[in-house]
């Protein structure tokens, strides 16, 4: 409607060179744009448009402008101070064209010399006078000599909008592809002890070396049964995170000793890190602490943690796992390593299930690291969360933290500190 309005009453050459005339660079006051009585009020064609443009100098959303092809500003009208923060007195002549940003300025420059009424608006940033920047769009209306019409108006927060929504299409596309590249990965994991388990059962049942008595059937029936419980560790924590995803996973909660958690999570670990040559440490605090969670769940992710502490380590190293309350109440469990860490640019996304930086966790020890991505929605559901500080060839140091209305109070009472060294191997 306003581009209606506009085009039927665009100023005549004579009203420019007028403007411009009694507008050079100082900053004077514009002409009145009140609307005039009725009775003095004339119904000659110039003097109608006069009226329709002063009307929508002053009710429309957007501001009048004029202004030459070197940016200088001939006349603004009253709405530029809802657009600037300004009086208009304050941007006339190079006001205006000192608050463009200077990357801005040249573009726009160039749109008042080479741009005419038919030409797309161009989009420039305008620092308010309050000192934010502002995005503004500049359209021009009609040219007359070296002035340029202009209808100048504030999208800040349409370009936010915009910029919110190409965001959002570029995370919806990362994903997309993320889990794309995931699933790629996932049918290796998948693929291959399913393989193993078909070929091996598949050699016993040929009796390829004699009877089923043999001797080297029995290590291909340890074999079909480490990668039976691999493939199934990995579909399990597919279908637990996909439920995460839909909600269906719920909590069993009750009061959970952390001491007698942590130390049943390093015993399920002895064997491995006695095989792997790795200490477990656990470092018990002065009173006892008890949190009110799912003690399976828990335990579930205090197992996924020491596993990589496990897992990313070498021969010798070691893993220390420390609980704590916090000063503001909330509970923390520290697991520490001197492996060999995580490199800077895996760690933004290293405890996303689908992101590609989890192709670290394929490329070191074939694995897609599930792990620390369920590990984070189990932590997620007690409203607490995950933190990972690692440094290249130094080691890495998880961090679960609890809010303090997971605490529970407890009497006072003194763990013993654990340190296991595993099982004979």
């Amino acid at each position: 409607m306003f581009w209606m309005f506009w085009r039927h009453y665009t100023m005549s050459e004579d009203t420019a060179t007028e403007i411009s005339a009694s507008y050079p660079a100082a900053a004077k006051r514009p002409p009145s744009l009140s609307r005039p009585s009725a009775r003095g009020r004339s119904s000659s064609p110039s003097r109608v448009k006069d009226d329709m443009l002063s009307a929508l100098s002053v009710y429309g959303s957007d501001a009048y402008c004029v202004m030459d092809e070197k940016a200088n500003c001939l006349f603004l009208s009253e709405n530029w101070r809802f657009i600037s923060g300004s009086a208009v007195e304050e941007d006339m002549g190079e006001g205006l064209r000192e608050r463009i940003a200077p990357d801005h300025l040249p573009k726009l420059m160039q749109y008042l010399i080479t741009a005419d009424a038919d030409a797309p608006p161009l989009r420039f940033q305008m620092k308010h006078k309050g000192g934010q920047w502002r995005w503004c769009e500049l359209q021009i209306a009609e040219s007359r000599g070296t002035a340029r019409q202009c209808i100048l108006r504030d999208i800040t927060e349409l370009a936010s909008m915009q910029g919110k929504l190409e965001k959002a299409k570029l995370e919806t596309e990362l994903a997309v592809r993320s889990r794309s590249e995931f699933l790629a990965n996932m049918s290796h994991e998948l693929r291959t002890p399913l393989n193993a388990i078909l070929g091996f059962a598949q050699m016993i049942e040929a009796g390829t070396y004699g009877d089923v008595g043999h001797p080297k059937y029995h290590d291909y029936i340890d074999n079909i049964q480490e990668s039976g419980i691999t493939l199934l560790s990995r579909i399990n924590d597919l279908l637990e995170i996909a439920n995460i995803d839909v909600g269906r996973m719920t909590l069993n909660e009750s009061s959970v000793d952390m001491a007698q958690a942590i130390r049943q999570a390093i015993e399920f670990h002895s064997h491995r890190a006695f095989c792997e040559q790795v200490t477990l440490r656990q470092h018990n605090p002065e009173r006892p602490i008890f949190v009110h969670a799912d003690r399976i769940r828990m335990l579930q992710v205090l197992t996924n943690l020491i596993s990589n502490a496990i897992k990313y380590n070498q021969p010798g190293g070691s893993a220390d796992i420390y609980c704590e309350v916090r000063r503001d109440g909330g509970v923390s469990v520290m697991i520490k390593d001197n492996g060999g860490g995580i490199p800077a640019s895996h760690l933004e996304n290293i405890l996303s299930a689908f992101r590609q930086d989890n192709s670290f966790f394929a490329r070191t020890r074939n694995c897609v690291g599930l792990g620390l991505a369920l590990s984070k929605e189990i932590i997620k559901l007690h409203q607490g969360r995950i933190e990972i500080e690692s440094t290249s060839g130094k080691g890495t140091l998880l961090t679960i933290r609890l809010p303090r209305e997971r605490t529970v109070k407890t009497p006072a009472a003194k763990p013993e500190s654990v340190e296991t060294h595993g099982t004979k191997c």
